[in-house]
């Protein structure tokens, strides 16, 4: 527990969660399955093309872990639109 000089304990303040934050603005999500690794090329053609379809919107991208998301490679926009517009990421 934390204390201040006087011996009197002090709350500890948690700073939100930017992850989960940015999670629940892109709630329409995209993915990509593949058996082999991303490589930086790959990375970066993918961005490139994620900056093209959200339009100069701002989207996330991050390694699945769970569920359906697992081994795959995830993508969340803010429309239904634009996460419906994978199929040119593949």
């Amino acid at each position: 527990m934390l204390g201040n000089s006087c011996g009197v304990p002090m709350m500890a303040r948690r700073k939100a969660n930017a992850f989960a934050d940015k999670l629940s603005r892109h709630p329409r999500r995209a993915t990509i399955k593949r058996e082999e690794p991303f490589r930086r090329a790959d990375d970066a053609e993918v961005e490139t093309v994620c900056v093209r379809i959200a339009a100069g919107a701002e989207f996330i991208s991050y390694a699945g872990r769970r569920g359906e998301e697992r081994g795959c490679k995830v993508f969340g926009f803010d429309t239904p639109d634009k996460a419906s517009r994978d199929a040119g990421m593949d």
